[in-house]
């Protein structure tokens, strides 16, 4: 067991500005943010807050691309105890509304837009004939919701801004931020993050500050990062894989985080030559993306040092590509899942490929792990494929408001079944082999989806493959395997299961085949099960 930090988030950026002050904290295209300016700054805007009315314990979302005043805005609202409700940049008005209503939402900080998705104007519709002439909202279908506050100077919608909040700031007592800051725990929930939704409606998970100070301090000893590492933060901050392995791993080794304008692979590729970044956390179909452009060449990444990959299974063949095109010999390889804050597993710094190809690393420490059959809960040895469970100080609080649910994730023994199927390894390494949910039972056989794709992908046609189960009146399900082919190469449909048949046994060979353009993916590069499941079953008429 190692010791554990026992300071809340704000805590840890004050001391941070006080040993890295001058030290650059943010950079975005032409903005830079010392570790002094983001810790005041995020001072003044708590200050705002607090003359606005916000409380210790009030729900605050951040809706917002990656940008600085997103990272501000976060900083102010955990400082004074308040939860920072984190929500999803694609998000359109009727996923916007369910997530305000069901986090309790009060108050709401919102950027100007992302990609297609205009955020003001999906706000203007949500408030409409809702707001008095002093910007209060008073809406029955969101009756806990009380202001908005635009964090775009450029866009504001009419709505209050973030120098209005300053102004108000001038207005509060010197010391009430300090009193308030003195009120706020370790065991203090700090933020409500949502579940990707790629299989069911996402739902509310609760981490405190104890939880998340400390998964990012083990993912930025893992990666052996300091102040002189520049992060690139090339996935949404939203998500509990970039906020702990890259924007609170800044908290604990002074680095920078180099903020994109978009996620996609060109802004990734230009902040790896011009910005010089030093670690890359991302999820395999955005590295997969990177490796595939024309242009890859043309870019110098030989500031590259380390990184994370993780948010989806990544099988040997595509890692060993990454690897050896990116000439990345420190990828570390990690199993995580917003239920347990961020990081389960990690491979070691200095682990060999033949590991960190084949495995997703060992527990992280101060984690309990086992292995259990998902059928019985019992314990399975060493060797044996199970349920994934963890017990430790990263697991969540639960969802909120689905205590049942909650039950249901989190047994008796507060051990966190994670729905990921496994097994332990001589060495004490995790071999990952599929999602329970995405078992096919195929006439009473279980089928691990992973194991199939994994075969698929030694073929050198194929660019990316999922494979799902679709009704049979017969069977119950069958296999569909969903497949991109790489560009200017051929594949046919009776080539895809012959790939299969020549290593696998006969029952998991896909009945179906289709080929597609690209697969379904969310904003965090995860692929939407239930919207690949809908489209396979349209195209096959099931």
């Amino acid at each position: 067991m190692r010791p554990f930090d026992d300071r809340t988030i704000g805590e840890c950026l004050e001391q941070v500005s006080q040993q890295y002050t001058d030290l650059t904290a943010i950079e975005y295209l032409d903005q830079r943010y010392s570790w002094a300016t983001l810790n005041t700054s995020a001072d003044e805007i708590a200050k705002g807050l607090l003359a606005l009315g916000v409380k210790k314990g009030s729900h605050v979302g951040i809706w917002s691309a990656n940008k600085p005043n997103l990272v501000l805005c976060f900083y102010a609202i955990v400082r004074m105890g308040a939860v920072a409700v984190m929500l999803n940049s694609s998000w359109r008005s009727d996923e916007l509304h369910n997530a305000l209503d069901g986090a309790d939402v009060e108050y709401l900080f919102c950027d100007s837009g992302f990609h297609d998705v205009d955020f003001i104007d999906i706000c203007n519709r949500l408030t409409a004939n809702c707001i008095d002439a002093k910007g209060e909202i008073c809406c029955k279908q969101l009756p806990l919701f009380k202001r908005i506050i635009a964090t775009d100077p450029q866009k504001s919608g009419g709505y209050m801004t973030l120098a209005d909040l300053e102004k108000l700031a001038l207005h509060m007592e010197a010391d009430r931020l300090t009193a308030v800051k003195k009120t706020v725990h370790r065991d203090d929930i700090a933020t409500i993050l949502f579940t990707s939704g790629t299989t069911s409606r996402p739902k509310g998970v609760m981490c405190t500050h104890f939880s998340l100070v400390n998964n990012a301090r083990e993912l930025t000893r893992s990666l052996r990062s300091s102040e002189n590492d520049r992060y690139c933060v090339a996935l949404p901050l939203f998500h509990c894989f970039c906020l702990a392995s890259s924007m609170l791993a800044c908290l604990h080794s002074g680095a920078c985080m180099v903020l994109l304008r978009d996620h996609k692979s060109l802004y990734i590729m230009e902040a790896l030559d011009r910005g010089k970044c030093t670690v890359l956390n991302a999820v395999p179909t955005m590295l997969l993306t990177m490796i595939k452009r024309e242009d890859f060449e043309s870019f110098d990444i030989s500031s590259l040092r380390t990184g994370i990959i993780g948010g989806s299974y990544c099988p040997p063949d595509q890692y060993t590509q990454i690897c050896e095109r990116m000439h990345f010999n420190r990828l570390m390889v990690s199993l995580g899942q917003t239920e347990a804050t961020a990081g389960i597993t990690m491979s070691h710094y200095d682990d060999p490929m033949s590991i960190k190809m084949q495995t997703v690393g060992h527990f992280m420490p101060n984690t309990e792990g086992k292995i259990v059959d998902f059928r019985s809960g019992k314990d399975v040895g060493p060797g044996c494929v199970g349920e994934i469970c963890i017990r430790g100080y990263q697991v969540m609080q639960g969802y909120y408001k689905l205590p049942e649910l909650t039950k249901l994730t989190i047994d008796s023994e507060e051990w966190l079944h994670t729905g990921d199927l496994g097994l332990l390894d001589e060495n004490g390494n995790i071999r990952l082999k599929g999602r329970i949910k995405e078992l096919i039972i195929r006439a009473g056989e279980n089928i691990s989806p992973a194991e199939v794709e994994e075969c698929l992908l030694t073929d050198h046609r194929i660019l990316l493959v999922k494979v799902i189960g679709v009704p049979d009146d017969h069977y119950g399900e069958q296999l569909c395997a969903c497949v991109v082919v790489k560009t200017g190469k051929k594949l046919l449909v009776e080539e895809v299961r012959t790939i299969v048949a020549n290593r696998l046994a006969s029952y998991k060979i896909p009945k179906y085949v289709l080929f597609m353009d690209d697969l379904p993916c969310s904003s965090s590069g995860k692929i939407l099960l239930t919207k690949l499941r809908e489209q396979a079953v349209a195209e096959l008429a099931l």
